[in-house]
């Protein structure tokens, strides 16, 4: 898009989902477009909760600011470095970051630890949630932590999850770190079957507190295929 401070605002569709935000929350997608994937995340995120969402297409930091203050934002979306660079920001300009409306950050899209993690709620003043996604399986939302912060619930609706040993493609047992790979079960133009994701994680055994079924995985912890390049 020619202009990079353009933004809008979109109601979304009712899915049953998740609940980091509802019909009563203004969410903001603060993911760079001409870069990332993320930019589908509004679609997902938004879709699921019922809620509302500015999807702005800026890069400047004190704007980002402006928005969140200006439209009273509740739930924000960004990658963990640039969540910790805006809280940066905020002090920069003199201000508290906890002043504002924000309680809710979804992150994904790099790794981060659960240190990070916390930083990042301490910083801004909110509760910060992880979340899994691919391009290959239409982007962001393919799996996110509930309120308990302990794993990622998989829409299981919409995939079939398997976790194999990388080397001889065998599945491993319930718990045990191996390769994901996904099935998708509700696509009809472009379906794929045991897709090898090469991201490496393990299913989480047990029952979540949260009282959802669908399974759990552990953050990332890396890949089968890492390289440099």
């Amino acid at each position: 898009m020619a202009n990079q401070n353009m933004y809008f605002l979109r109601p979304s569709r009712n899915r049953a989902g998740n609940s980091h935000a509802d019909i009563t929350d203004l969410c903001h997608l603060a993911t760079p477009l001409s870069r990332h994937s993320d930019a589908l995340y509004p679609f997902s995120f938004g879709n699921i909760n019922s809620c509302q969402y500015i999807f702005t297409v800026t890069r400047n930091s004190k704007r980002q600011i402006k928005f969140i203050n200006d439209f009273k934002t509740t739930a924000l979306h960004a990658i963990p470095s640039y969540a910790i660079r805006l809280a940066e920001v905020f002090q920069e300009e003199g201000l508290d970051p906890k002043g504002t409306t924000l309680k809710t950050l979804v992150i994904g899209a790099e790794p981060h630890t659960d240190e990070q993690r916390r930083k990042i709620e301490r910083m801004l003043g909110v509760k910060a949630y992880n979340s899994f996604g691919m391009t290959e399986m239409n982007g962001p939302g393919v799996a996110f932590e509930c309120q308990e912060q302990n794993g990622m619930h998989f829409w299981e609706d919409c995939y079939l999850v398997e976790i194999i040993d990388p080397e001889t493609c065998e599945p491993v047992p319930e718990g045990e770190i191996g390769e994901l790979v996904l099935t998708t079960l509700d696509r009809e133009m472009m379906p794929l079957i045991r897709y090898r994701t090469r991201d490496l994680t393990r299913i989480l055994p047990g029952k979540c507190p949260c009282g959802r079924t669908h399974i759990r995985i552990d953050r990332i912890k890396g890949r089968s295929d890492d390289m440099f390049i």
